[in-house]
């Protein structure tokens, strides 16, 4: 009995993956997405530093680092060429965990 709740918990309970992306062709903040003009490499991340192993904030997610991508670049209207990656570093008494969006933006 003991061992099934153990695998239950394991299942539903604690992991979650990160969404990646390679090589969208566009992704749109809003429905206008009539050619504009382009303002370059445009980048958004986000990182969650842990201590001993243990986060100190929730799990980096693509939501937010787009969000923090338009947050530092707000004439952005759609993104072309879009690439997601896993960053970070772990020295065992202190770690960082990122995921970083990388695109062309477009204004």
């Amino acid at each position: 009995m003991l061992k099934r709740i153990i695998v239950s918990v394991i299942f539903l309970g604690g992991c979650q993956t990160a969404t990646y992306v390679k090589n969208a062709k566009m992704l749109s903040y809003d429905e206008d997405v009539i050619a504009g003009k382009s303002i370059g490499p445009v980048k958004g991340e986000d990182c969650v530093f842990s201590v001993f192993g243990n986060p100190l904030g929730k799990p980096p997610t693509l939501e937010t680092a787009l969000g923090k991508l338009k947050e530092s670049k707000p004439e952005v209207r759609y993104l072309n060429n879009v690439k997601t990656e896993k960053d970070g570093f772990d020295i065992g008494i202190v770690g960082k965990n990122c995921f970083i969006v990388k695109a062309v933006g477009v204004k």
